[in-house]
């Protein structure tokens, strides 16, 4: 796992190699998939006439059953715990806040060609996406762009980025034979007379 701070155009983390046993992670998505639910049904971001944003399908992680025994769960806390330990912060601010946060969501997503969510933002505070390709180099888009800053983050295998919620944000059509997924992963601000984040 390597973690990238970067700080234009908006500060953001990247982390590389997000998970050491993809195998582990693609064999507990597929035996989740026929659970996935429409993007009616799957919580997603809606334009202000109830037009839905996204054309993809989900599952809510933390509405499955014994979900904090599932292995992408507790990699993603693993990851979120590296990068909070780490020693390579240099926007303070940022850190302080990741520190009193606590994660709440875990949202898989399903792609398949010709899926898109437009843009958005999400409640919270973070947000920490994880990209898993079935077959990454025979694929156009399914990349996630943020408009305000005209900035493309070309998705690679086994990447994840964090970012504040309330970027504006989006995933380019995805055109494949095959899949793309992501995890994304919500936080909020918690109090100290309340339970510590995760």
């Amino acid at each position: 796992m390597k973690i990238k701070y970067v700080e234009e155009p908006f500060f953001h983390i990247v982390v590389e190699n997000t998970f050491s046993d993809l195998n582990l992670i693609f064999n507990e998505m597929y035996l989740l998939k026929d659970k996935f639910l429409s993007p009616e049904s799957s919580g997603g971001a809606t334009f202000e006439g109830g037009e839905h944003k996204k054309k993809n399908k989900g599952l809510f992680l933390n509405g499955c059953k014994d979900y904090q025994s599932l292995k992408t769960v507790s990699n993603i806390r693993e990851v979120i715990l590296n990068i909070n330990h780490s020693k390579e912060w240099k926007n303070r601010v940022f850190h302080r806040m990741f520190q009193y946060t606590g994660w709440t969501g875990y949202l898989l997503s399903h792609y398949e060609s010709g899926d898109y969510y437009k843009p958005h933002y999400d409640d919270g505070l973070f947000t920490l996406v994880t990209f898993l390709f079935d077959d990454y180099e025979n694929r156009i888009g399914g990349d996630l762009y943020f408009p305000e800053y005209d900035y493309l983050h070309k998705c690679k295998n086994n990447q994840s980025i964090l970012f504040f919620s309330k970027e504006i944000h989006q995933v380019t059509t995805f055109k494949s034979k095959n899949n793309r997924y992501s995890i994304s992963t919500f936080s909020a601000l918690w109090r100290r007379n309340l339970d510590p984040p995760h």
